[in-house]
């Protein structure tokens, strides 16, 4: 999938693993503005932990179940 946008418009670029989109796209716990957000003020490293912890936090998956 491609999209373009003009420079000016551009905040921020990311990249992210499906593992990482889990808080978004499966848990349903941010919306992805607020996500980035998050991703901008933790940095990357605090981010990845915070999505390790929030994924630790139900281990079975019974809260948020793998699709």
């Amino acid at each position: 999938m491609t999209k373009s946008y003009p420079v000016s418009t551009v905040r921020w670029i990311a990249v992210f693993s499906d593992g990482a989109t889990r808080p978004v796209d499966q848990m349903g716990l941010y919306e992805w503005l607020a996500y980035l957000d998050l991703l901008d003020k933790l940095g990357p490293a605090d981010f990845i932990a915070l999505v390790r912890r929030i994924e630790s936090e139900d281990p079975a998956g019974a809260r948020f179940p793998p699709h």
